[in-house]
């Protein structure tokens, strides 16, 4: 049996050809199927039964699934002859998911006045489902004249950064993007 391995990206597009198997050099009427691997979680690939040009058919999602192994069978009717291959499909991340807060989107925390510059008022966290550096989350504070005495860590510390008053303002907005 043959074996043919690939790596593509989860954002694939649709329709996408993806390789072509070889096959016997045979000049009869050849067909080609995928035998088995195409089916556990909904039909991804499709390969032309003429031409064994193996087509994504419907999207991929790495946090889903990684990897696909499937067996293809050419089948040489004149003949009776068949050739057999393995086609493994290795699916890597992108970064396709935007950070969540989760359940708490508001953060709320209380500073006082006489607080230090560098003083910690608040970790925030977010999760990212994707994998490896696209897995990675950053912080920054939106700018705004109301978080002006704040700042924030890459790893989500909120910090004081100058000094408050607070007959000036006795709340403070902040947004957070990741």
């Amino acid at each position: 049996p043959k074996n043919y391995e690939i790596t593509i990206p989860e954002s694939t597009p649709v329709s996408s050809s993806l390789l072509t198997l070889k096959t016997l050099p045979f000049s009869h009427t050849l067909t080609h199927i995928i035998v088995s691997g195409n089916t556990e979680t909904g039909t991804h690939f499709k390969l032309d039964e003429k031409s064994a040009v193996l087509t994504l058919v419907k999207p991929l999602n790495r946090e889903a699934r990684d990897k696909y192994v499937m067996r293809a069978l050419a089948s040489y009717t004149s003949t009776q002859t068949r050739d057999l291959a393995t086609i493994t499909v290795n699916v890597v991340d992108v970064n396709d998911n935007a950070p969540n807060f989760g359940q708490t989107n508001c953060f709320t925390a209380s500073v006082q006045e006489d607080a230090s510059v560098n003083d910690n008022v608040i970790k925030v966290t977010a999760t990212d489902i994707d994998l490896a550096q696209n897995k990675e989350v950053t912080y920054s504070l939106v700018n705004s004249p109301s978080c002006i005495p704040f700042s924030i860590s890459l790893d989500g510390q909120v910090t004081v950064s100058s000094g408050l008053d607070w007959e000036q303002s006795k709340t403070h907005t902040c947004i957070i993007a990741t």
